[in-house]
């Protein structure tokens, strides 16, 4: 045990300087390319989906959406260019500006086209042929063509995405041999979509190429779900308890501050002479508050010229200088005030005058003070808060409760990096299930289930989201599984 830990720390360490190496240096890269290449918006996208992409092997979501009625092909054109297209924000700008791009590869990182003259939607809404090998497109042949039309490439000289419209005949068999002359009352619309559309451009949700109706109320968007990492580390509550309470005590004690020691603020104090070296301190101190805050709030309005920005301070320092009177007269005045010999004295007396009543008389009223917060929470369980005692019953089971939010937020951060190194990197020759390093690249073998009634999926429902999407997904990953050993004999029944 003390070996393995003696040559996991330094490994790890290693890890870590290596991971803020690459890290730094691929965003230092990405900065240049961008500069270099101004017309090129790049990817920022860094998982391990987009590692392993190749032009060869590309990250393509396939959806297959049945959709009741007869196809219009121009309805369909029109619809996606209104709402998914020509959408803009608040501000005017187009929402989903990267559907018009073309996705090119650049020095290894991926990067968009910004460019938009050569855009043409008939290339991105297709209508698929009725005939497919001869024979008309039915629930038989279906799978055959979908499969033909995913193992293709998307031309590269377009944005990364297309819409299949298919339409059915009724009729077909697995051999093809049945009639079909009547169209279905239904048609198919098949899309592709790389994954790098779906990270880089912002909002963009399947549901929005689904056209989804989003006015339905109660109903949930399609791509609205929770990341698996999401339910990671507890949402801290004491944390955030403690981080408004300090922030909300510094700023009642800089108020009250301010109005003892600041004279543009207490009517109490003159404005024209400082009293000494304790309110000189505590003037400039006001006046260096103020001249940061008012500096980084126009730090941003002033133009990007550095010179411009010391002006600008420095404009902001002679006003303080302006309305406080800090001149080398009222701080020469505040330094013989402070050391007249009258003024000594005075200050001395009002010390010892001051610490005797505090022990002779406040002392006794603190202990009072403190013994009826005790009473009062034994009897009435409430707490008395301007006291130490009433302090501490509020604060202690806080801060103990962030302390150990605190704690368990660290040992994620030591030991998830960890974990993550060890299943990336670490061989494990006793399972199967590990990262495959080997790119599978050229033409893709597709096949897809029998239809899955959602009826089957509800009797599966539970009470957890992630677990619920986790045995949706699993069921319908068997009962793929059960067909295809039914097809091929090696079961009798699909129960």
């Amino acid at each position: 045990h003390c070996c393995f830990s003696s040559c996991s720390v330094p490994s790890y360490q290693a890890f870590v300087i290596s991971y803020a190496t690459v890290s730094t240096t691929r965003k230092l890269w990405i900065a240049f390319l961008a500069n270099r290449y101004p017309y090129l918006k790049f990817a920022r996208t860094n998982n391990i989906r987009s590692l392993v992409d190749t032009s060869r092997n590309p990250g393509v979501f396939h959806i297959l959406l049945q959709v009741e009625g007869k196809y219009h092909r121009n309805e369909i054109q029109l619809k996606i260019t209104d709402h998914v297209l020509a959408r803009r924000d608040h501000y005017g700008r187009p929402c989903f500006s990267r559907l018009k791009f073309p996705l090119i590869s650049c020095w290894g990182q991926y990067a968009f086209v910004k460019k938009t003259k050569d855009f043409n939607i008939d290339n991105h809404i297709i209508l698929a042929p009725s005939l497919h090998r001869g024979r008309p497109l039915t629930e038989a042949n279906l799978q055959d063509y979908v499969s033909d039309i995913i193992s293709k490439y998307m031309p590269p000289e377009i944005p990364p995405w297309q819409i299949f419209c298919i339409p059915m005949a009724y009729g077909g068999t697995a051999s093809g041999s049945a009639e079909c002359d009547a169209s279905a009352p239904y048609y198919y619309l098949l899309y592709r979509i790389h994954h790098l559309l779906l990270e880089e451009q912002q909002n963009l949700r399947i549901s929005d190429l689904l056209l989804i109706d989003r006015r339905i109320e109660n109903e949930k968007r399609i791509s609205d779900c929770d990341s698996i990492f999401a339910n990671l580390l507890e949402r801290p509550v004491y944390l955030p308890r403690i981080w408004n309470d300090i922030g909300a005590t510094i700023s009642n004690k800089w108020n009250e501050f301010i109005y003892q020691h600041d004279p543009l603020e207490s009517p109490d104090i003159e404005k024209k002479h400082i009293a000494g070296v304790q309110q000189l301190v505590s003037v400039v101190l006001i006046a260096v508050v103020t001249v940061v805050s008012d500096f980084s709030k126009g730090f941003s309005k002033v133009p990007g010229n550095p010179l411009m920005k010391i002006d600008y301070l420095k404009s902001l320092i002679d006003r303080e200088i302006q309305r406080r009177n800090l001149n080398l007269r009222t701080i020469w005045n505040a330094i013989m005030m402070s050391i007249d010999p009258i003024n000594v004295v005075k200050e001395l007396i009002f010390l010892f005058w001051k610490v005797g009543a505090t022990l002779t008389l406040m002392l006794p009223w603190y202990v009072f003070q403190e013994m009826e917060a005790v009473r009062i929470y034994i009897l009435m369980k409430k707490i008395k808060r301007i006291t130490l005692i009433g302090f501490a019953l509020e604060y202690l089971p806080v801060c103990f409760g962030a302390f150990l939010e605190y704690w368990k937020g660290v040992k994620l951060f030591y030991s998830a990096p960890k974990l993550v190194f060890e299943e990336l990197f670490e061989h494990k020759p006793n399972t199967e299930h590990y990262l495959q390093n080997v790119s599978l690249c050229g033409r893709k073998v597709v096949s897809w289930s029998e239809r899955v009634r959602s009826t089957e999926l509800q009797a599966t429902r539970s009470d957890q989201p992630a677990a619920q999407r986790t045995g949706n997904v699993s069921f319908s990953f068997l009962v793929g599984i059960c067909n295809y050993m039914f097809h091929l004999g090696f079961i009798h029944t699909q129960k």
